[in-house]
């Protein structure tokens, strides 16, 4: 997979996750789960590998390319 393909991923699955966590926390807020499952933890567990991906992503990109911006 080409590096600009899989960052749409990441990018995708990283707003998929927000979203996912956004909506577990208002109804968390909202009293509509009563026992705290662990859902929201693994949420943020996977929000971190993301963002951690794009980060390697984002650096191996720039040792890439870094003797074109030169």
């Amino acid at each position: 997979m080409g590096i600009f393909r899989r960052l749409a991923k990441l990018i995708r699955t990283q707003t998929e996750l927000e979203d996912c966590l956004l909506l577990h926390d208002a109804r968390h807020c909202f009293g509509e789960y009563e026992l705290d499952d662990g859902r929201g933890l693994e949420l943020r567990s996977r929000m971190r590998e993301v963002r951690q991906e794009l980060s390697m992503l984002g650096k191996c990109w720039q040792t890439r390319c870094s003797h074109l911006v030169d």
